[in-house]
């Protein structure tokens, strides 16, 4: 399973409107704008904006070479324009957790992040996981929305007081 993701990692995944290629370390600078608006850290398991070194010590060392994750940057087709990132991480072969920023504010409320959870779940379906999961603060009233719109249901909460939805998969 988790060579599935490393191959999707490197092949890039495609929807309609949008295309998500694999995150690189030329992303940096994006992802950490993103990740420092207010807007958007808000909702974050760690709220605060995040540095440049900091993106990049979790990148080398969290992410490159974790079979157990793939993140993506999402550009829009018509623009090849980034407009946020969004992925998939696992910690046993049975459930795996999603995830979306819309980071571009001209972006938000166009359903791009509907259109990305969508294409996760499909894209990510097939590789034997039996849920997939999306822990979301309980303010975020988009990004709950968007949940419900893809067969998201609350399962229950977090520690933190998120909300955790999930998805049941057939097999």
């Amino acid at each position: 399973m988790n060579s599935g993701l490393i191959l999707l990692r490197r092949l890039g995944l495609e929807s309609p409107r949008l295309w998500y290629r694999g995150i690189n370390l030329g992303d940096a600078s994006n992802i950490v704008r993103w990740r420092s608006d207010p807007q958007v850290y808000r909702y974050y398991r760690s709220p605060g904006p995040i540095s440049i070194h900091r993106h990049l010590e979790w990148f080398s060392s969290e992410y490159c070479g974790n079979p157990s994750r793939a993140e993506f940057i999402i550009l829009e087709k018509n623009s090849h324009r980034p407009i946020g990132f969004a992925g998939i991480y696992t910690e046993d072969s049975k459930d795996a957790e999603l995830g979306y920023t819309i980071g571009e504010c001209s972006a938000r409320g166009r359903g791009f992040a509907t259109e990305t959870l969508g294409t996760l779940v499909s894209s990510f379906s097939t590789l034997g996981f039996s849920s997939f999961f999306l822990e979301i603060h309980p303010k975020n009233n988009a990004s709950i929305r968007v949940a419900q719109k893809c067969g998201f249901s609350l399962s229950g909460h977090t520690a933190l007081g998120f909300q955790r939805h999930t998805l049941g998969l057939l097999q």
